[in-house]
């Protein structure tokens, strides 16, 4: 089971705790390191997910993409729709810079190699984290 919680809330406020998403998936799963998203467990492989556990991935990827300067012009669709193209590549074999430049073209917008470098990274974590330490 995957457990991911959100924030911690001060023993002493009046504020209720944020959401807890459980997602479960039967039978065997290809499961890898989730380290970048801050879950608990390891997520499981793109193809594994749940839909709850791709919109808790998303959600994840999009937070920390939104500290990234370089990729605030680019709406959230168009992110979403460049890491998932990125993992797509991955799954292919692509060398690295091919799956940079699949990231860019889909990433219309986005200011600088750094910026797509940065997207290309967050979603190999966290959309498809079978990925995380791939190397073409």
């Amino acid at each position: 089971m995957l457990a991911v919680t959100g924030g911690c809330a001060a023993a002493e406020s009046d504020e209720s705790p944020e959401p807890t998403v459980n997602a479960t998936t039967s039978g065997p799963r290809e499961t890898v390191p989730a380290a970048e998203s801050g879950a608990e467990e390891a997520l499981p492989s793109r193809a594994e997910m749940d839909e709850a556990t791709r919109i808790l991935a998303e959600a994840v990827f999009l937070q920390t993409l939104r500290e990234e300067p370089g990729l605030a012009a680019v709406s959230d669709d168009v992110l979403v729709a460049a890491g998932d193209a990125g993992c797509d590549a991955m799954d292919r074999g692509d060398s690295l810079q091919s799956v940079f430049i699949v990231v860019a073209a889909m990433a219309t917008g986005a200011s600088d190699t750094d910026s797509i470098a940065i997207l290309t990274g967050v979603a190999s974590g966290v959309l498809c984290p079978e990925h995380a330490d791939y190397t073409g």
